[in-house]
């Protein structure tokens, strides 16, 4: 068999017919389209990746701001209950410090009361004593020696009863 240029054209209008009429439309476009197909789900794909990179890195961003604004409240939290903690110990010890001195002024107005009461005791005692001996001395109209042992004698008799 030879090579001869009607065999040429031949075989170049059996390819043309047979690319156009048969390969093409049967193995060609329907290879294309699932290329393009393959590309388009490909573009899609990545698509979907970067979408969602982009809300993973929205909902990252979201997490850390309310991440933040959490620690903030915690920080606020222990900053009222310290605030809270140095306002009621602070009223405790004004209140312990206002109960101290009522207890010392009713100790103090005590004692000044008591010291009173002796010191009328002691008034009224002294009183008595000095009634007890002059009515001794009138009654006895004694010598100056007399009324001395007299009033010795009061003295230590009011001692005694003092005591």
């Amino acid at each position: 068999m030879e090579i001869t240029p009607l065999t040429v054209i031949v075989q170049i209008f059996n390819f043309y017919i047979l690319y156009n009429f048969v390969l093409r439309p049967l193995v060609f476009k329907p290879l294309q389209q699932a290329m393009a197909d393959r590309e388009a789900t490909v573009k899609k794909s990545l698509d979907d990746a970067a979408t969602a990179a982009k809300e993973a890195q929205h909902l990252k961003q979201q997490y850390e701001s309310r991440l933040n604004e959490a620690k903030q409240e915690a920080t606020g939290i222990v900053t009222n209950s310290q605030k809270e903690g140095d306002r009621i110990k602070n009223e405790l010890v004004e209140s312990g410090r206002k109960e101290a001195q009522r207890l010392l002024d009713k100790a103090n107005t005590e004692i000044r009361a008591e010291r009173e009461r002796a010191m009328s005791e002691l008034r009224s005692h002294v009183a008595n004593l000095s009634v007890a001996m002059a009515k001794q001395l009138l009654v006895d109209n004694l010598d100056a020696d007399a009324q001395q042992q007299i009033v010795q004698k009061m003295l230590k008799a009011g001692a005694s009863h003092g005591a």
